[in-house]
């Protein structure tokens, strides 16, 4: 006699219970996940076994390349007596001998006495016998809209001792020895003392001053006088010094001629024309 109670239905022994739709649905997706990873745990195995092969496959590549490695390449000779560390007998007498004629070379420049550095000059005022030396300066004019060149000398009482300008070319000047007196540079550049650099033979003569036997010739000297210019006046001058007149000779027209002499240290300066030429 069997103790269920009405209404009791009968399973079969050994079979699960029925599950609900929500049971059976998780229990598909649980099965679905461990596939997965049965299946990503075999890709990743696979993987890692093809790396390791990899690996095993150069080391055993570099071990069979590097059978020849063990030629080793003869030492240098060295001369009797001494190792491979030990400099020469001949190197350190050389090095010795360098060091000794270091040694003299800093003796010498350490006993030379010291070069007086020649001023730079430009444009500005400078004090005969403090800032500048007598004697014989060449400077040149600079170019602009109004360019003129002039170098004075003046005294404390501002009577002028010389004075000298152009607007083109070279301006020539003597500084007499007079210390103390003013010495003044306007619209120049390039200053330089003429027993420093007296100059070189010129070319093409043009307005400006040039020195007698260093840059021109004695000779006769021609201008043509420059009729389109502001004054229409051609000059040439030879001078001695800043007052002693050697020759002069001007006009304002045509053809100005000079023979400039043979004067050490003499000056020729030509203005206003439009070509000069040597004759003779």
């Amino acid at each position: 006699m069997s103790d269920n109670t009405p209404g009791d239905i009968q399973r079969p022994t050994g079979q699960p219970a029925p599950q609900s739709k929500a049971e059976a649905k998780r229990a598909a997706r649980e099965a679905k996940a461990v596939k997965k990873a049965n299946r990503n745990w075999f890709a990743r195995h696979k993987f890692l076994t093809f790396v390791g092969a990899v690996v095993v496959l150069i080391i055993v590549i570099s071990v069979a390349t590097s059978g020849g490695g063990d030629d080793k390449t003869p030492a240098a000779d060295t001369p009797a007596g001494t190792t491979a560390s030990e400099p020469a007998a001949d190197d350190v007498a050389a090095d010795d001998a360098k060091d000794e004629d270091a040694k003299d070379e800093d003796a010498s420049k350490k006993d030379a006495p010291a070069e007086d550095a020649e001023p730079e000059l430009s444009d500005g005022d400078y004090i005969v016998g403090t800032d500048i030396e007598p004697g014989q300066y060449r400077a040149h004019t600079t170019e602009g809209v109004i360019a003129l060149c002039t170098i004075s000398q003046t005294a404390d009482n501002d009577d002028v001792i010389g004075i000298n300008n152009g607007s083109e070319g070279d301006v020539i000047f003597t500084v007499t020895d007079k210390p103390g007196t003013d010495v003044s540079f306007s619209g120049c550049e390039d200053i330089v003392n003429t027993a420093d650099v007296p100059g070189e033979k010129v070319d093409t003569i043009k307005n400006g001053d040039y020195l007698v036997g260093p840059q021109i010739d004695p000779g006769k000297y021609v201008g043509t006088v420059d009729t389109d210019a502001i004054m229409v006046l051609g000059t040439i001058t030879q001078t001695k010094g800043n007052d002693d007149v050697i020759g002069i000779n001007n006009g304002d027209a045509g053809n100005v001629n000079l023979t400039v002499k043979d004067v050490e240290g003499s000056v020729v300066s030509f203005d206003g024309f439009k070509e000069i030429k040597k004759v003779s």
